[in-house]
């Protein structure tokens, strides 16, 4: 009698790299997110599925969420977000344009890597999340045409399913409370946020008087909290030892700090354990 082995399936992880800066753009510059994207993510035995979020000429943006989540929940708010379609030439979206909402859904966890720009996370990493408010207790889009529903003569078809009457009369009456979902629910994400703290800014120079009541070090855990309670909220898990966030550059010139942050091996395999410990978390 043969005993057969059930073959052991790699963890499939997103990983996010939210720098803006881009070699072929203003900066002149590959990111240090990028290189710390490359190193974390050299590890064997898990499957990665990369999105690179610098800002490109060959790309579109993330285009901002509009807020419907305050209109009438998850019923005016739907998964996934529908302001926006695929190569839409007046509004190019690259959340649509890259299937990010597909990608994400199909990964088991994902990993976000970004820059601290003034004490909070870069504006491409905020802009994905305020756009993945649709994952929070809603309704898909396909629920919301199909809903059978008709209130002072409007009906849910594909055109008016953002009709504000429409959308607040289904919230009040509770009748389709039951199909709101929390769609990324179980799954597992981890945070790496770093920051040059100022680097040399104030260097011999004396300080503005308004820093009189800024403490001396801000915690750079601080920027990505905000993202992480929204995961939490949204059923996402978000472990303390799955965000990490540190200084890197203080006291240095930003200009040496683009030399030497290659060399700064702690950063770096602190990521790589980063991103470890998610596919240990996935795999139970």
């Amino acid at each position: 009698m043969k005993i057969f082995k059930l073959a052991k399936i790699s963890p499939r992880i997103m990983v996010f790299q939210g720098s803006p800066r881009y070699h072929l753009n203003c900066p002149s510059q590959d990111s240090k997110t990028q290189y710390i994207v490359e190193y974390a993510t050299k590890i064997d035995g898990i499957e990665f599925d990369i999105c690179d979020l610098s800002l490109r000429k060959d790309k579109p943006i993330i285009q901002p969420c509009k807020g419907c989540q305050s209109t009438s929940n998850g019923y005016h708010c739907h998964w996934p977000c529908d302001c926006y379609i695929k190569n839409d030439r007046k509004t190019p979206d690259l959340i649509y344009d890259e299937n990010i909402y597909d990608r994400i859904q199909k990964a088991d966890g994902f990993v976000v890597f970004s820059p601290i720009h003034w004490y909070s996370v870069s504006s491409q990493i905020k802009a994905l999340f305020d756009r993945l408010v649709c994952a929070n207790l809603t309704i898909t889009h396909e629920q919301a045409v199909k809903l059978k529903c008709i209130k002072k003569d409007i009906e849910c078809t594909d055109s008016n399913i953002k009709n504000n009457e429409l959308t607040e009369y289904l919230e009040r009456s509770g009748k389709y409370d039951k199909l709101l979902k929390n769609h990324l629910e179980g799954k597992y994400a981890a945070f790496f946020v770093h920051g040059d703290d100022g680097a040399l800014d104030y260097n011999g120079k004396e300080l503005p008087k308004s820093m009189e009541n800024m403490k001396e070090n801000t915690e750079p855990k601080l920027s990505i909290i905000p993202i992480v309670q929204q995961c939490r909220y949204s059923g996402i898990f978000v472990p303390e030892d799955l965000i990490i966030a540190k200084y890197m550059n203080k006291g240095i010139s930003y200009s040496e700090a683009n030399v030497v942050y290659k060399d700064n091996k702690e950063v770096l395999e602190s990521a790589k354990n980063l991103v470890k410990r998610l596919a240990q978390y996935i795999k139970g």
